[in-house]
């Protein structure tokens, strides 16, 4: 059903807004194929290669900046979305200080009250997500072991 508007006594259809806006695919696709890859080279790490502490940390510095890049893109589609003007300097911002950019973000371009709204369905993306790669953690395991990539004789007792 088309909503109809009223501009200067003029009606014009409009069309609804897609569902899978700019920030949506940052949320509902991007972060999600980037934990999946994370956590596919995470178990493989873990399991077929040697553990390494130098190899760990870069990995998980990749990662970081990876998901504070992505927090970033989101910001950017939010602040066109809402027209909030962003600082110049939070692109490095979000990248280096990450949760602690986005959530002034987050306060500063919804005002306290949808701000912490805003942090709600923060924290629930997040349990969601760790649920989920969890989950395909368990799964990626579980084919190495069928197939004989991992030897059982390999997993802690």
């Amino acid at each position: 059903m088309e909503e109809i508007q009223q501009n200067q006594g003029t009606t014009e259809p409009t069309s609804p807004s897609p569902f899978l806006t700019d920030k949506r695919k940052v949320l509902f696709i991007y972060v999600p194929l980037f934990l999946t890859f994370i956590t596919i080279l995470s178990v493989v790490f873990a399991t077929v290669l040697e553990e390494d502490k130098t190899k760990s940390q870069v990995f998980d510095l990749v990662t970081g900046v990876g998901l504070n890049i992505c927090a970033f893109a989101w910001c950017r589609f939010d602040s066109r979305e809402r027209g909030y003007q962003l600082s110049r300097h939070f692109p490095i911002a979000i990248v280096l200080l990450g949760a602690f950019a986005l959530l002034y973000y987050l306060f500063k371009s919804r005002g306290l009250k949808a701000g912490f709204i805003s942090v709600g369905w923060l924290l629930l993306y997040i349990a969601v997500c760790v649920a989920a790669i969890s989950i395909v953690g368990v799964f990626i395991m579980i084919v190495l072991l069928l197939t004989g990539v991992v030897p059982i004789e390999s997993l802690p007792t």
